[in-house]
């Protein structure tokens, strides 16, 4: 099956950010991933949530893949709380290994995938929000738990679905950040 581990982005937190209604953050993607593997998974993400403490991580600016001049995928990037996402994706990586996953071949890139440049009307509005909001913040959110979901491709688009779910309970969180008057 298609499987990913991610981080929940919570929506109504983020002011001006043009997304989907259901939004996550990547750390890990497998193509295939085997029910025999999931128990080992599953083993890793307990670990990495009892040794990480949660945080808030700054949603922050727009970018394109492959470039802004040729958009296919338009992308959320972060700021303040990079380090400790990034401190995450390590731990969780360094936990798969020790259960016997390979390394991941590419560098982890931290963002949030908004929108598929299908056709040119998106291309469109891809290029009008790059514009408009390339440098924008659109706040902070809680990071608090992992979650493991597959993923099935329709014609419609993914269908995701949870299939276990890890809080962050490390010591060390930090305290939510005030909202801003």
């Amino acid at each position: 099956m298609r499987a990913f581990l991610s981080v929940p982005i919570d929506l109504e937190r983020l002011v001006g950010l043009p997304a989907p209604p259901e939004l996550h953050l990547t750390v890990r993607f497998w193509a295939e991933l085997s029910d025999p593997d999931l128990p080992r998974v599953r083993e890793a993400m307990d670990e990495t949530g009892g040794a990480n403490a949660r945080f808030d991580l700054e949603i922050r600016g727009l970018g394109a893949f492959p470039s802004a001049a040729r958009p296919r995928v338009l992308w959320a990037g972060v700021g303040v709380g990079e380090l400790p996402l990034r401190a995450l994706e390590s731990s969780l990586l360094d936990a798969l290994g020790r259960r016997g996953f390979p390394p991941e071949p590419r560098r982890f890139t931290p963002h949030l995938t908004l929108l598929r440049v299908r056709s040119g009307t998106t291309r469109e509005q891809a290029l009008a929000a790059l514009r408009q909001l390339s440098a924008s913040s659109f706040g902070s959110v809680p990071i608090d738990r992992i979650d493991l979901h597959s993923s099935r491709l329709t014609s419609t688009g993914p269908i995701h679905e949870r299939l276990h779910s890890v809080p962050l309970t490390g010591p060390g969180g930090q305290l939510p950040t005030p909202p801003v008057p």
